[in-house]
């Protein structure tokens, strides 16, 4: 036998979870707001899928599509975009498949390193490229006499397509040339700030 404690208990948790008041699958993730203009906002909630087919409150029996203007509000989901659809959809699709949810997650970390490290090793390469070109003189510079040291480094075949010349390099420059941008960007932000103060 389960003592009136234990009960009351399980009730509480029952009622701390929100279901939807039609179909009470817990897979479904309930709206934040029901459309219905009467009933206090926590009184009940609902699923995208069984709101779409309700005309009347279920609890108050209040018509839910009211084209009234003064009382249009955010709360009317037929006023919601596409994206925001297509979002919700696809957020209740990855939460009700972890899985694939998982392995998505992964992919975005790899793609995002990769789209980091281009990013820092190629703003390197175009950082010394304009060094070395503004300080060398061309006229001086040939295979057989250099005019000055960044010769090497940018006067060579296919500069822009080989990732390993000059890797340390050009990371090392990517990697300064991203701190001075952040710290000019807050600079910006800081005299920008002082102004409008």
């Amino acid at each position: 036998m389960t003592s009136n404690d234990e009960v009351s208990q399980r009730r509480q948790q029952e009622i701390n979870i929100k279901l939807c008041i039609i179909c009470m699958d817990e897979d479904n993730i309930v709206l934040k707001k029901h459309p219905c203009l009467i009933c206090d906002k926590k009184a009940w909630f609902c699923c995208q899928e069984c709101i779409s087919k309700l005309e009347n409150c279920p609890i108050c029996r209040t018509k839910l599509n009211i084209n009234d203007d003064n009382n249009q509000n955010d709360n009317n989901l037929d006023d919601r975009s596409c994206f925001e659809k297509a979002v919700e959809k696809y957020n209740i699709f990855m939460i009700n498949h972890q899985t694939i949810n998982n392995i998505l997650g992964y992919i975005q970390g790899i793609v995002l390193t990769g789209v980091i490290f281009f990013y820092l090793l190629y703003l390197g390469k175009l950082l010394i490229y304009i060094f070395c070109t503004s300080r060398c003189d061309k006229e001086k510079n040939s295979q057989s006499t250099k005019g000055c040291e960044c010769y090497d480094l940018t006067q060579v075949n296919n500069y822009w397509g080989d990732i390993m010349h000059n890797f340390g390099g050009s990371l090392g420059a990517g990697i300064m040339g991203h701190i001075v941008i952040i710290m000019v960007r807050k600079l910006n932000c800081c005299s920008s700030n002082r102004r409008n103060n």
